[in-house]
């Protein structure tokens, strides 16, 4: 059967596997893979905005780092010409 075959593979999750046999038992593994793909499908979307809310924080952080280096690297030399008047 697809279960006992895929059980040899390490990778992959035990509820997909158990999913699967259960869907074969039944005789309804359309259905039952159908189900899986929403459940994957809906847990890699969690996951990607996750991620992306983490790498815009990232990001709008870096851009203010730079701004600041950029400014405190073009007022310094101001305020020497200044300070040396």
């Amino acid at each position: 059967s697809i279960g006992d075959s895929l059980k040899t593979v390490e990778e992959l999750p035990s509820l997909l596997l158990s999913m699967i046999t259960i869907g074969e038992e039944s005789g309804k593994l359309d259905t039952v893979l159908n189900t899986v793909t929403e459940y994957y499908e809906n847990e890699l979307d969690s996951k990607l905005e996750i991620g992306t809310k983490y790498f815009e924080n990232f990001i709008t952080l870096f851009i203010g780092v730079m701004v600041g280096i950029i400014v405190i690297s073009m007022m310094v030399p101001m305020f020497d010409a200044v300070s040396a008047i």
